[in-house]
């Protein structure tokens, strides 16, 4: 569980896989160059978090933290295999 301001990852860390919120709720923020905070999203139960980095294999391109008592899961497998081959 996450408590309110606590951090489900962080901008520029290593992906470590899909998130998808059971409950609570999760803003999602990045920092500008001249260090100004901006606010892209706010995102409620069943919404999904992270999946970017899935594609291209970069760090988180923003910070996801909680606004209110929050609840994540992974999915079994997400982000276990690269995207882009096939299994035969």
């Amino acid at each position: 569980m996450l408590r309110p301001g606590q951090l489900l990852f962080e901008e520029g860390a290593p992906c470590h896989g899909l998130f998808i919120l059971a409950d609570g709720a999760i803003e999602v923020r990045q920092i500008s160059l001249r260090g100004r905070e901006q606010v892209f999203h706010s995102e409620g139960p069943g919404a999904t978090l992270g999946e970017a980095p899935l594609f291209d294999r970069g760090g988180y391109i923003a910070s996801a933290g909680a606004i209110a008592p929050a609840t994540s899961e992974r999915p079994a497998g997400a982000g276990a295999f690269p995207v882009g081959t096939s299994s035969g």
